[in-house]
């Protein structure tokens, strides 16, 4: 229907029908940030901005989602319309800044990482697709879930199943989850009822034949349904209800382990939203030789907003691969030893170089061949373009340090440490800094006061939890939640703790992750340590700076111990030299024999086996594929099954055709008009339903033509054709109508 023929009576009430809908299906959103992870995702829009705005952000794209519906368009201009739309919020979220909204580049970017994902998916490896590729799917849930409401309520106006659907949800939310539903259930009542109400007002308009061309409804009737919405809903708001009959249905879930939903252990990027339940996976990452076997670090993090740490500035710069990077990590006048480092990735590969201790040259980084991107802020390797790595060498410097610096420095800092790794948000408690002086009253220096915090923590009243771990709510400090109120939780809960305590203390600190040790054993011929590192052994830890020495790792979370030693000062030093060889032939003797020890089988069937998370999201895929083909059989449902008509008809069956068409058309009748008694005719049963549906007399009666004739007389192909051209346009046209 064009645009500008469009009834005025459609603009008015279909309005005010999107408007209630948009806040029905605004309430299947409010309860994702409690009950889901997209917080912690980009699943829910988050990369951009902070979790407060996350729900913000989902709101209005179902609402622009819905207008786009609302609007009388061909339906190809509508799908590039949400096309469009869905490519807009692909680069509000992860291209702004970086490229003009007018370019191919992030064109390209988002066509290269459809590519990537379309691998994973192939290769079973569902737990690494990227950030947009989440993004795109859930958008996909959106476009879909919202398409099916409009027909459903404006165009079938079955409004009553989308209010029955929407209560189901909320109800099982309120009985089996945390989520608090019961004002969501109440406001999903009041839209509901004001929704059938108004929509049963046009039915009764057609069945009685009144004009129904104004765009608004009787005032009387509006104050009616007001009146009755409202009363209904208090009433059985305030009403005494008894008591539950059933145990807690929460703890019968949890018995039988089906409680909470858990993630996969693994090293991930975004650390903007901290909590939540994990499981361990022995999938190995890489290989590696080493002169020291320490904690493989990845990088910092200085920026703490109450529920998880981000990168507050990035200042990379290309460092061509040979070349010396600057000395960022420890202070210059720091005793180190000098060490090599080789490690092969198995299967998962990673653009951010690990490594131990401080780099001061990457010597080979397979496939790349130009240079690395170096970040002194936060001691951070990666490759340009994120490319994946798949070996590389590193030459570092493993720091000494003594007890006796670490006490004699002195809390002098400079304007930078101080500016980036002394904040806390302005919203933290105060017990939690009251916390912090209560643990330190007793010590002086800010190495006793680091001990003190560790120690508290480690050896204290704190639980080291993985499956029964609590999600923050909006409202919740991540670090005051886990030392007041749960008691327990896993290394990002210890080491962020220990890092907000010791700046409360106006001590720098910032959180580092990456991986322990792994598992490792010494080569007594090389003097290398052959490790192997897995997803389990992803972990993060504390970083504390003092002054002359530079940034200092501590272990806080109980089960693990620093591989650093903090050694006295011996009497007489001595320098340790180190044996050096050529670097290319290191570097191919060591890939060489990582590449043999790559062989090693994991699990009985010589591989790791599908975790609890990757069936979770290999039925969350498999879950929106089947919903997706679903709307789209029930959109096209009719083409579907006139093309099939067609080609019986085709293939010389006519006459059965024709007569299915026929029995399509009326078994419609019978469901809006009534069951056909059994002594009456077609015509005197059409007769009959014109008296209800009167604005569709003509197609009836000229469907009662078509069929006496078509059924009774003896007409040849050529009149056929045209019976059949016919009775699917009425048919096509009565379908519409009933369905409006």
């Amino acid at each position: 229907m064009p645009l500008l023929k469009t009834p005025r009576s459609y603009w008015g009430r279909s309005l005010v029908y999107v408007s209630l809908l948009f806040f029905i299906l605004w309430e299947w959103l409010r309860p994702l940030d409690a009950t889901t992870d997209t917080l912690r995702t980009d699943v829910g829009y988050g990369q951009r901005g902070r979790h407060d705005d996350c729900h913000a952000r989902r709101t209005r794209h179902i609402g622009v989602l819905l207008f786009i519906n609302y609007l009388v368009l061909p339906l190809f201009v509508k799908v590039l319309l949400k096309m469009l739309f869905f490519l807009f919020i692909i680069y509000q979220l992860y291209f702004i800044p970086d490229f003009p909204l007018i370019s191919n580049l992030w064109l390209k970017e988002v066509w290269m990482d459809i590519k990537l994902n379309v691998d994973f998916s192939l290769n079973g490896q569902w737990d690494f697709t990227t950030q947009i590729s989440r993004t795109t799917l859930f958008f996909v849930v959106i476009w879909a879930f919202t398409t099916l409401a409009f027909r459903l309520v404006i165009i079938r106006q079955k409004s009553l199943t989308v209010l029955l659907v929407t209560e189901l949800y909320l109800t099982a939310l309120e009985t089996f989850t945390a989520y608090d539903a019961k004002w969501a259930i109440v406001r999903t009542l009041v839209f509901g009822l004001m929704l059938l109400s108004l929509m049963n007002l046009s039915v009764i308009e057609r069945m009685t034949n009144v004009s129904s061309r104004r765009s608004t409804w009787p005032r009387s009737w509006v104050v009616a349904t007001l009146i009755i919405v409202l009363l209904v809903s208090t009433v059985g708001f305030v009403s005494p209800k008894a008591e539950a009959s059933w145990p807690d249905p929460i703890t019968w879930v949890t018995n039988v382990g089906k409680g909470k939903m858990i993630q996969r252990i693994g090293y991930g990027e975004d650390d903007s939203y901290l909590g939540g339940p994990f499981i361990m996976d022995d999938q190995l990452i890489f290989q590696a030789k080493t002169t020291q076997p320490l904690y493989w670090r990845g990088e910092s993090k200085d920026f703490y907003d109450g529920h998880g740490w981000v990168s507050t500035i990035d200042n990379r710069r290309m460092i061509p691969l040979s070349d010396s990077l600057p000395n960022e990590l420890y202070d210059a006048s720091l005793e180190t030893k000098a060490g090599t480092q080789f490690l092969n990735f198995d299967k998962i590969t990673y653009s951010t170089l690990f490594h131990s201790g401080e780099v001061n040259r990457v010597n080979h980084a397979l496939p790349v061949t130009d240079g690395i991107n170096y970040s002194a802020d936060f001691s951070r390797l990666q490759t340009e373009q994120s490319t994946k790595l798949d070996s590389y060498e590193l030459q570092v410097d493993f720091p000494v340090f003594y007890r006796e610096d670490l006490l004699a420095s002195l809390p002098e800092y400079s304007e930078e440490i101080v500016g980036r790794y002394l904040e806390t948000p302005a919203e933290l408690p105060d017990r939690v800094r009251e916390l912090a002086l209560e643990i330190t009253k007793d010590k002086d220096t800010p190495w006793e006061k680091a001990l003190a915090i560790e120690s508290y923590l480690k050896y204290g009243d704190y639980t080291y939890e993985t499956t029964d771990v609590a999600i923050p709510g909006k409202n919740d400090d991540y670090v005051d939640q886990f030392l007041f109120d749960t008691l327990k939780g896993y290394c990002d809960n210890f080491s962020s703790s220990m890092v907000i305590m010791l700046r409360a203390l106006d001590i720098p600190a910032r959180w580092v992750k990456g991986f322990n040790s792994g598992d490792y054993t010494l080569d007594t011929q090389t003097g290398l340590y052959n490790v192997e590192v897995r997803s389990l052994n992803a972990h993060s830890w504390p970083e504390v700076y003092f002054s002359g020495i530079g940034w200092v790792p501590f272990e806080p979370t109980p089960s693990f111990s620093s591989p650093v030693v903090i050694e006295d000062r011996p009497d007489e030093e001595q320098d340790i030299a180190i044996p050096a060889l050529e670097s290319d032939e290191r570097f191919n003797r060591a890939l060489e024999d990582l590449e043999l020890e790559k062989d090693i089988q994991f699990g009985p069937n010589g591989g790791s086996s599908l975790s609890e998370v990757n069936k979770w999201v290999v039925a969350s895929v498999i879950a929106t594929i089947i919903l997706v083909f679903a709307v789209l059989l029930y959109l096209f449902r009719f083409t579907l099954w006139m093309i099939l008509l067609e080609r019986s008809k085709k293939k010389g069956k006519e006459d059965s055709v024709i007569f299915t068409l026929f029995d399509r058309i009326f078994h419609m009748l019978e469901r809006k008009g009534g069951e056909r008694l059994p002594h009456q005719t077609i015509r005197e049963y059409v007769l009959g339903v014109e008296r209800f549906r009167p604005s569709h007399a003509g197609q009836m009666r000229e469907f009662t033509k078509l069929f006496e004739g078509f059924r009774y007389g003896q007409g040849d192909k050529k009149e056929w054709e045209n019976v059949w051209i016919r009775a699917r346009m009425i048919w096509k046209d009565v379908a519409t109508r009933f369905r409006s």
